[in-house]
């Protein structure tokens, strides 16, 4: 695992080396995600967040449309009405 020690400054900041940037692929700039879990606090790029959404959804939507799915749903809403 690596780990490094960074110091909290008086404004709340904290400086991502710049080996970390490089290595989980953060831009300047780019929006990041910052998670508390259980364990701790937890960083991610929004893109990272993303794809791990998307793969959670994929993973219960097997062989499924969602976009389909969605128009099924709102057609049989619309009936009712």
């Amino acid at each position: 695992m690596n780990e490094c020690r960074v110091k909290l400054q008086e404004n709340g900041r904290i400086i991502i080396p710049a080996n970390y940037r490089k290595q989980l692929h953060f831009e300047p700039g780019e929006e990041l995600v910052l998670r508390i879990e259980e364990n701790g606090l937890h960083l991610y790029s929004l893109k990272q967040s993303l794809r791990k959404a998307q793969s959670v959804v994929q993973h219960y939507a097997k062989n499924k449309s969602l976009v389909a799915e969605l128009q099924r749903m709102r057609k049989e809403d619309a009936e009712h009405d």
